[in-house]
């Protein structure tokens, strides 16, 4: 059997990247919420999509409603220190 190898138009060759390494990520500003881990933004984001009874296509709705509500807590709980 032939090995069928992929159409370029689709699967360019991989390169090496060029340029300087990528830096760090920032570190949060002093007095912002930090950000919550995908962890438990995907955590919430499934609840929310369980909550709605599994249905589909509601995918980024769901995460930046997670992620809004996860930021809004830690916003609250900062607040009361």
């Amino acid at each position: 059997m032939a090995k069928l190898s992929p159409d370029p138009r689709f699967f360019p060759p991989r390169t090496q990247p060029t340029g300087p390494a990528p830096s760090p990520p920032a570190q949060p500003v002093a007095g912002s919420p930090s950000r919550p881990s995908v962890e438990s933004i995907a955590r919430r984001a499934y609840e929310l999509h369980l909550e709605r009874g599994g249905e589909h296509g509601h995918d980024q709705e769901d995460w930046f409603r997670a992620e809004k509500e996860l930021l809004a807590r830690r916003a609250f709980r900062d607040s009361e220190r």
